[in-house]
């Protein structure tokens, strides 16, 4: 299995306990929250040396953390069972994937422990904020050399819609439309080459922009039947 294929058995696991689950929030490959309990995962395909490198990485961020990797065939060997007893000791939990005809199922092997240990602060925050900034899951954990929707393009994708629907706007006329307080840093950093300002002080949506809208269209398409509520609301 790639461990992409991981994620969505993992991700149902945890949403059928009640848990809201992210994919790729910040370093992390997903993270599952539910009230005041948040839990890193880490997706493998097998167990070795950069899993629990990671898992001790991860600690410092959640008090939980599980590391999963496809079930493995040596599951009653004397190997497996030192890799769960190095486990406990790390105060990991182990999740495993199988594939029973075609469909993966995941259960957890080891249940995590929760970390007593240092807990970095600012880190901690950022994952916060971006996990409460995203609307949706648009990511698949374990994904690499792959466009990500992170918090700060969704809110890009957000501004590029109300620009697409209502044409050039000042910020505080993009701001109307919800687009919340980060709105004129991203229209200044321009970091994806969207918006152009215009001499006459409004921003502009440049074929970048359009580009972009096209590319990630189902968000886009989620973004113009809000601005179009809005506007039906008025």
């Amino acid at each position: 299995m790639y461990e992409t294929e991981l994620y969505e058995p993992v991700k149902r696991l945890f949403e059928n306990m009640g848990y809201t689950v992210m994919a790729e929030v910040l370093d992390c490959d997903a993270i599952a929250q539910k009230d005041n309990e948040r839990i890193a995962i880490e997706l493998k395909t097998s167990f070795n040396l950069k899993l629990l490198y990671q898992i001790v990485e991860r600690q410092s961020v959640c008090r939980i953390v599980y590391g999963c990797i496809p079930r493995p065939k040596n599951i009653h060997s004397k190997r497996w069972k030192e890799t769960t007893r190095l486990m406990k000791r790390l105060g990991g939990g182990l999740i495993l994937v199988s594939d029973i005809d075609g469909k993966k199922y995941a259960e957890i092997a080891l249940e995590a422990k929760e970390h007593t240990g240092y807990i970095n602060a600012k880190k901690s925050k950022k994952v916060t904020k971006e996990l409460s900034s995203r609307s949706h899951d648009y990511n698949i954990g374990g994904s690499t050399k792959k466009k990500l929707v992170t918090a700060y393009r969704e809110n890009a994708i957000f501004i590029a819609c109300c620009l697409l629907i209502k044409g050039d706007m000042t910020t505080t006329q993009i701001k109307k439309y919800g687009t919340g307080d980060k709105t004129a840093t991203i229209l200044k950093k321009n970091y994806y080459d969207w918006f152009e300002k215009t001499d006459d002080g409004l921003h502009h949506l440049t074929q970048s922009g359009y580009d972009g809208i096209n590319e990630y269209s189902t968000i886009a398409d989620i973004y113009i039947d809000k601005i179009n509520e809005i506007e039906n609301a008025e």
